[in-house]
């Protein structure tokens, strides 16, 4: 421990030495320690260059400047600085300028560096830099360029960096930053260039940056910004270079920006814009790209306008992303589909597709399908089609004949329900279930109602007769089934003994099967009444003699009891029969 402590001292004192030898300017202690810890933490022996480190007055060191007894510069870029920056270099008062850029430096920006009160030139660019970005960097007023791009340096903007009323320039660019841009960025009235492209920011573009009126370049593109562009960006009246493509843009190009008249580059490219603007009066304009937005005919005459500017050297408008907004339909069978899509202007025709194939006849922006069944489930979509964007007469890009439209898709909802047999023959029909569980297709889940406004899958049935249920799926297509529970035979003893006769199923839905026996020739009729001592239904057999077996049609008749006389030479046999549709 007493050889470590010797050493330290001897190398203090050296430090001291070094700088009170020659002419040049003495450093303080302070400031030397700083430089010696930034040398150690960042693995100085295999910097590129390190001439005259430890060996030599500080000023004679490679990348330091001093003026007085200060460092007021630190050139070290380039320099295969590797490790984190220590601490330290928040005691470097009178520091100016500090490029530690495009080595591989890592670890978290020291939050000691807001100490740098005299500092005007951050640049850490191009390292492997992570964390966040501390919110003690607010405090460095005199900072007028600030460069952290191409680090991994992630979590929101601090707000405290409106507070640098005197910087011109920032760049925090390519890192993994996110959240949205403060609002008080507009504070940041002197600033020139604000980049904040490649980084995962989303939200709106704030309105108040349109407050920032010396800004020249604006670079917003490959975030997740979403909304309208705001229409104060049309006060930047010094703006050179705006560049908000690849973002989740939306909405129409706002006629305010016509207002910047500085304007030279315009990157609207990659986002989800639905109208153009007429910009004609942009003299200035050398740079346009508007590709791969949502524009179609309806923004010929803008794009055409564009295409004339005298100095436009650089303009690119197809391709263009499908227009409109994808949709989809969940549609009952038997339902009608209505599909639509805006006019066009300048398109001259219009062609909807299911999937891949051609509809024959739909060359309309609307697209109606009365009554639809399965088969008309799928995905479609409209073409529309026109030549005034095809090149020539356009000037610039390769042209384009036709747009499509975002898919429609269009779910069929077809539930198929089958309670069984349409009557079920039992002598115990208490000891019967229903199930309406077996139901399948249309999109779960399901409700159930049966005929007693009961709500659950299965029933229990308690007596003969027919009962009814409807199943609906979540997007309230149904189906419903009825089904009738008879006993197995009736037998009348009342005239006959020996006349057996059998009437299923009773209950019915109208229609019911009637059997018996005649041994001898004997004139039959068949009647029904109802309840008015109407008879309703008759039918008549001559010398009929045998086994009578036929399905009596009564369906016509509304619900109700009826009695059914089964009348044998001078014999009347009555059973009363009920029907349920």
């Amino acid at each position: 421990m007493k050889k470590i402590i010797f050493l330290f001292i001897t190398f203090y004192c050296s430090i001291i030495i070094l700088n009170n030898k020659g002419a040049k300017a003495q450093v303080s202690v302070t400031d030397s320690l700083a430089l010696i810890a930034l040398y150690n933490s960042t693995n100085g022996a295999a910097w590129t260059s390190n001439t005259n480190w430890l060996t030599s007055n500080v000023p004679t060191w490679f990348g330091v400047t001093v003026t007085d007894t200060s460092v007021t510069k630190i050139y070290l870029g380039y320099n295969n600085l590797v490790g984190s920056i220590p601490p330290e270099i928040g005691n470097l008062n009178n520091l100016q300028e500090l490029y530690l850029g495009y080595n591989d430096l890592s670890g978290a920006i020291p939050s000691e560096i807001g100490n740098l009160n005299n500092l005007q030139y951050l640049f850490l660019y191009g390292n492997l830099l992570s964390g966040a970005i501390p919110a003690e960097i607010g405090d460095m007023d005199s900072l007028q360029d600030l460069y952290l791009g191409y680090n991994h340096l992630s979590g929101a903007i601090p707000a405290e960096i409106n507070n640098l009323s005197n910087l011109q320039h920032l760049d925090i660019s390519f890192n993994q930053l996110s959240g949205e841009i403060p609002a008080g960025i507009s504070n940041l009235t002197n600033l020139q260039y604000l980049f904040l492209y490649g980084n995962n920011l989303s939200g709106t573009i704030p309105a108040e940056i349109g407050n920032m009126n010396s800004l020249q370049k604006l670079y917003l593109y490959s975030n997740q910004f979403t909304g309208s562009i705001p229409v104060e960006i049309g006060n930047l009246n010094n703006l050179q270079d705006l560049n908000l493509s690849g973002n989740h843009l939306s909405g129409k190009i706002p006629a305010e920006i016509n207002n910047l008249n500085n304007l030279q580059k315009l990157y609207l490219y990659n986002n989800q814009f639905t109208g153009f603007v007429d910009i004609s009066s942009f003299a200035t304009l050398t740079e346009l790209k508007t590709e791969n937005n949502k524009l179609d005919f309806s923004d010929a005459r803008e794009l055409r306008i564009a295409d004339t500017l005298s100095l436009l050297t650089d303009y690119t408008y197809a391709p263009q992303d499908p227009f409109g907004m994808a949709d989809t339909f969940n549609i009952c069978k038997g339902d009608t589909i209505i599909l639509s899509i805006a006019s066009q202007d300048s398109a001259l025709s219009y062609q909807w597709f299911k999937g891949i194939d051609t509809i024959t006849g739909a060359t309309d922006t609307l697209l109606i399908i009365p009554n639809v069944i399965s088969d008309d489930q799928g995905v479609y979509t409209c073409k529309s089609y026109g030549t005034t964007l095809l090149s020539p007469p356009m000037n610039f890009g390769p042209g384009i004949s036709e747009f499509v439209s975002e898919a429609i898709t269009v779910n069929i909802s077809a539930i198929i329900l089958d309670l069984g047999s349409d009557t079920i023959f039992t002598d115990q029909p208490d000891t019967v279930i229903l199930d309406a569980g077996t139901a399948t297709g249309g999109t779960t889940p399901y409700t159930y109602q049966w005929q007693d406004s009961s709500l659950n899958s299965t029933f229990n049935v308690t007596a003969v007769g027919c009962y009814s249920v409807t199943v609906t799926d979540i997007n309230t297509c149904s189906a419903a089934d009825t089904i009738c529970i008879a006993l197995s035979s009736y037998i009348d003893n009342l005239s006959d003994k020996n006349f057996n006769i059998s009437i299923y199923p009773n209950p019915n839905k109208g229609t019911f099967h009637l059997n018996f026996c005649v041994e001898k020739p004997e004139n039959i009729i068949i009647q029904v009444i109802n309840d008015l001592g109407q008879n309703v239904y008759k039918q008549e057999h001559k010398k009929f003699k045998g086994n009578y077996n036929k399905e009596i049609d009564i369906s016509s008749l509304k619900n109700g009891i009826y009695m059914l006389n089964i009348i044998v030479g001078e014999n009347t046999y009555t059973r009363n029969i009920s029907v349920m549709q």
